[in-house]
């Protein structure tokens, strides 16, 4: 799932994709929403060793007492299991990935990302980029010259990365980690890595010109069609969680325009696989999606609604509860038939005194309000606090902050966004953060400054020209904060 607040005038949210654009100022982290490129096959550089621009700041790092670094990806977030110590692999489906103490990302420049857009500044097509190794010494050196975009997943020393074309439309392939013996491995994307077996969940064509599961052995190399129930071409994805594929589906009905969503799920190894009770989508025409997921114990938490219109708005939905076996099926908030009482994309549930509480807002523009619910009793009270995906870092208040189940009050990561290391003659009119992710005792996030260019404005959608990116770590346990890049 990608990944910018944009502060100015009216604090507005850019996205590396159009795709949606959420209610709630926060920033995206996933992969969903990336810069895309297109493939140009280049010859591999000399690596290069350069020290990385270290210096500190009066601004310490604020931590409750029961806060231990919440490393790669939650796995009750839902967006696939970590399981990653044992190997040495953190982060791993991110943007910066450590594999056997050397941290990896893509470093970009001025001429592989776009000057001028009417939203997100997207990649140039045909431009290339290095992908850098970052040493345990804090110097980096470039492992190889790369054309692809996303999230980056290693395993057993080969990397599986994603490269798009000029329509958008993605392709993978593998390489090792010094970019040798590259393989194009089809068309689509990787969804999610169980660290334990070694086997990356990718959604790909099928021989009929479908998107179906697939499954790629990181041990073996082989590429396997899930053997699903119902092609997933009208659903998708949705969650790798303890070696088991959540998807969607969709069972259309010809005698009415709503549809039934049929949540399914696969094992990992492809063992098992069934279908989950449906449950209507009957608030919006045209579908709806699973926006966010939850794990705690033996629950599935989960949001679904739709986005639509021009600039991919989020139209309301509901969030619901189940057992993972199925079972107790039961919507807790925007179960009303009133479309002012669906309720936003987004939701975490946190323990509380021993009960699970379930934080959420409403979708309305109009009468916006934060909700807390005890789940056991249904009691809903309204609160001030912010809400945002569990174990996912987004800013509020001008800091990087994140909520996880075993921790109620906020966790602070950075306390302060120090937007000077944009370092510009005159102030900007607008400046964003995105790319916020944890790796190794480090947050990394990228800054930029931009200026209204009416030139490039179409409608409503104000166009932007990009002045400076700065791409920056922070040391959770200190001060320190180290500039990895700038274009």
């Amino acid at each position: 799932m990608g990944k910018r607040q944009k502060k100015g005038f009216n604090s507005l949210i850019k996205f590396r994709t159009v795709l949606m654009v959420t209610l709630f100022v926060a920033v995206i982290i996933s992969g969903c929403s990336k810069k895309q490129n297109t493939l140009v096959k280049e010859d591999n550089s000399a690596q290069v060793s350069n020290p990385v621009d270290t210096q500190n700041t009066s601004d310490e790092t604020e931590f409750h007492e029961d806060n231990t670094e919440p490393e790669g990806t939650a796995p009750s977030s839902g967006q696939g299991d970590v399981n990653e110590a044992a190997t040495g692999t953190l982060n791993n489906g991110g943007l910066y990935v450590k594999y056997k103490d050397n941290i990896y990302y893509r470093q970009h420049t001025a001429d592989s990302i776009s000057e001028i857009s009417l939203g997100a500044f997207q990649a140039v097509p045909g431009a290339g980029k290095n992908m850098m190794r970052l040493k345990p010494d804090g110097t980096t050196e470039i492992a190889f010259n790369d054309t692809g975009e996303g999230d980056i997943y290693i395993y057993n020393d080969k990397m599986y990365l994603q490269r798009y074309t000029d329509d958008f439309i993605s392709y993978i392939y593998s390489v090792n980690l010094d970019g040798s013996d590259k393989k194009e491995l089809g068309k689509g994307k990787i969804e999610a890595i169980d660290q334990e077996s070694g086997i990356l969940v990718c959604t790909m064509e099928n021989m009929r010109g479908e998107y179906d599961l697939f499954k790629l052995d990181g041990k073996t190399g082989e590429i396997k069609q899930y053997g699903i129930y119902i092609s997933i071409t009208d659903g998708g994805f949705v969650a790798l969680h303890n070696g088991v594929i959540y998807y969607l589906s969709v069972n259309e009905d010809e005698d009415i325009e709503q549809s039934e969503l049929m949540l399914c799920y696969v094992d990992i190894e492809d063992k098992n696989n069934d279908l989950f009770p449906t449950f209507e989508d009957d608030f919006y025409f045209y579908g709806a999606d699973i926006t966010c997921v939850q794990f705690v114990d033996d629950t599935m938490y989960f949001a679904y609604g739709a986005y639509d219109g021009s600039g991919g708005f989020y139209q309301g939905g509901r969030i619901a509860r189940m057992n993972i076996d199925g079972s107790d099926f039961k919507v807790l908030a925007g179960n009303a038939s009133d479309y002012s009482d669906l309720v936003n994309d987004r939701f975490y549930v946190t323990s509380e005194n021993g009960k699970d509480v379930l934080y959420y807002t409403s979708a309305s523009l109009e009468d916006y309000a934060a909700y807390s619910q005890d789940i056991a009793t249904g009691q809903v009270t309204e609160t001030t606090l912010p809400v945002y995906k569990e174990g996912m870092p987004f800013v509020y208040e001008n800091g990087i902050i994140m909520f996880r189940y075993n921790a109620p009050a906020m966790t602070t990561l950075l306390s302060s966004i120090d937007y000077s290391y944009l370092n510009l003659e005159t102030e900007a009119e607008n400046t964003s953060i995105y790319d916020i992710e944890l790796c190794d005792g480090w947050v990394y996030y990228t800054l930029e400054a931009d200026e209204y260019y009416p030139e490039a404005s179409v409608g409503w959608r104000d166009g932007h020209r990009r002045l400076k990116t700065v791409v920056l770590r922070s040391q959770l346990s200190g001060n320190k904060i180290e500039v990895l890049n700038e274009y």
